[in-house]
């Protein structure tokens, strides 16, 4: 139970299917794409975080990925999540999606809920 427990960096929660994903994450929500978001993404690697949260709207998914190639952690350790669009939904067309992408050999899920955007 994690109310008894102090929070940590290391701090992570069992999902049902034995994955453990850290608490603590990195969210690029708002990070312009480009080195910012290249630099925030090493520095949070560097510093010990484990867990970054992206998404296809966010425009910056492929500077997730090169953050993650160049620090050389393994890919195994590092936990990314990510949204797609409704038009994406479901295993195969998820991987579709990112097929093309720098973060394709880095996801470790995607969340099924969409991503909605302001503008019609």
């Amino acid at each position: 139970m994690i109310a008894s427990m102090p929070l940590t960096i290391e701090s992570r929660a069992r999902l049902n299917n034995g994955v453990e994903i850290p608490y603590l994450g990195l969210g690029v929500y708002q990070s312009p794409p480009g080195k910012t978001t290249r630099r925030a993404v090493r520095y949070a690697l560097e510093v010990g975080y484990r867990h970054i949260d992206t998404a296809q709207i966010y425009g910056n998914e492929e500077d997730v990925g090169y953050a993650l190639r160049e620090s050389e952690i393994k890919r195994d350790d590092v936990f990314i999540t990510t949204k797609v669009w409704n038009s994406y939904q479901g295993y195969d067309s998820t991987l579709r999606a990112s097929e093309h992408r720098e973060m394709n050999n880095f996801f470790k899920t995607s969340c099924c809920g969409s991503t909605y955007s302001s503008k019609s």
